[in-house]
Order: C-alpha cells, then structure tokens, then sequence
C-alpha cells in the first residue's frame, strides 16, 4: 500500500498547486486493513472534497461513509439492507453528480454505479483510481490550462479525450471503457 500513500500525496500536491490547502495526517498505514481505510487514514477532512478539475468527483469524509450507503445498500426510513441490488461489501466513498463510487473491499476495485443498474470499472485499486485522476488533473493543467478542455459547444474536446483514453488503454480495454462511459458518457 506504499504506493497508495506516494499517489495521494501527488494528488495533494496537483490540488494544492491551485489554490487548495490540503494536507496528509499520518502516512503510517500500517495499522490500515485496505486502500479505503488507508485514504482516511491519509486524508483527514470534516467535509466531502472535489478532487480534480473539469473532471472531478466528491469524495465523502469518514464520519459520513455510513450515512452515505443510505439508497445504496440501505433503503428506505427503516434502513433495510438490498441484498438483491448491493453488496454491502461495496463502500460508497465518493460520488458524481447523484451517481456512486464505491470500493470493493472483497476485490479492492473501485466502480461508478448510476442507478444501481449501470456499474463501470474506474481502478483495479484505489491506488489506480487516484493514480488516473492524477493524470486527468495534470494533463489538463499542464497541456490545456484548468477549465480549457472544452470546445466552443461546451463539449470535451477530442484532443483531450484522446489524451485520456490513450493513457487508459495502456491499463485494459475494460477499464478504459467504464472509466471513459462514466466519466464523459
């Protein structure tokens, strides 16, 4: 999980570079049973943070994670678990828009989930995960300029896209896909 602790601190110096003031509390994670508890062990926030830029998504803070597997893999007031539609094995962490991502803490890897219907592979492991939400915010930092990977439509521009799905492809067509389909879809 070393390289868990060398990515989120990439992804905290990406982030701090604009302005954010983000800081790692413990990069001992020995204690840590999975990449999940090792992000919260790692960053410590009272508050859910965006991570990235034009492409970013929420991820939740600890003492929220229980509150937010409600319509995930519990429903309804009574808190019923759907055994039938979610595994409570999925963790959701983070979210797009009203979309989940979730870590499998049986296989590690990190999914979107739209409507409990739709699931897309974004890492094998978090560390992946972060490691390509780390390429996204620096290429769109170094190459467009933060906010100018859009054409004049308001669409993400084909270079852009190109960037991203080349750097994805080099970890699996499956990957490459459900990344992208969520993401951009």
């Amino acid at each position: 999980m070393e390289t868990l602790v060398n990515t989120l601190n990439q992804t905290i110096h990406l982030l701090n570079q604009n302005d954010n003031s983000f800081e790692s509390d413990c990069m001992d994670i020995s204690p840590c049973k999975n990449e999940l508890d090792s992000l919260y062990h790692i960053f410590n926030f009272d508050s859910w943070v965006e991570i990235g830029y034009s492409i970013s998504f929420f991820i939740y803070p600890r003492k929220q994670l229980k509150q937010m597997q409600n319509g995930w893999y519990y429903i309804g007031s009574n808190r019923l678990p759907d055994n039938e539609h979610w595994k409570a094995n999925w963790i959701v962490f983070g979210g797009l828009n009203e979309d989940a991502i979730f870590y499998d803490t049986e296989t590690s890897h990190v999914y979107g989930c739209i409507d409990k219907s739709l699931f897309f592979l974004l890492g094998h492991t978090l560390t992946e995960f972060f490691d390509i939400m780390n390429f996204c915010i620096s290429i769109e930092k170094s190459k467009y300029g933060i906010g100018n990977v859009y054409t004049d439509d308001e669409e993400y521009s084909k270079e852009y896209l190109e960037d991203i799905e080349s750097f994805l492809n080099k970890k699996g067509e499956e990957l490459a896909k459900g990344f992208i389909d969520f993401f951009f879809g």
